[in-house]
């Protein structure tokens, strides 16, 4: 099946963009540090990332509360952490409004996550 590569939801600024997989050297053997030692080779698959950063606009759709110190809808949300963000991430997930666009679009199981350190 070819997947879109682009997917717009019913969200503010929630676009989504089809990276495609590949293979690539991750690492350094001459790095400063352990944690990037010893350089390997690294298979991604495919996946989506939002277009965008996260807005302040879709923050405060989904999490009815902008915590921002630089306000401006379309300015990225900022004053996040780590939690925060997965808390975001389980309540987009959530949403019936997103979940039927993907059904739509024959993309059952799509769900929202960080991307990983090989993807970033």
């Amino acid at each position: 099946m070819d997947l879109p590569t682009e997917i717009k939801l019913p969200l503010p600024h929630l676009e989504l963009h089809l990276a495609e997989g590949g293979e690539f050297f991750m690492g350094d053997d001459n790095g400063e540090y352990d944690d990037e030692k010893p350089a390997h080779q690294v298979t991604v698959p495919s996946f989506y990332m939002s277009k965008y950063p996260v807005t302040q606009r879709l923050y405060e759709a989904v999490m009815e509360t902008n915590p921002s110190m630089f306000k401006g809808s379309d300015r990225p949300v900022e004053k996040v952490s780590w939690q925060d963000a997965q808390d975001f991430i389980q309540i987009l997930n959530g949403r019936q409004d997103v979940q039927e666009h993907f059904r739509q679009l024959n993309l059952t199981g799509l769900a929202f996550r960080l991307p990983t350190e090989a993807e970033w």
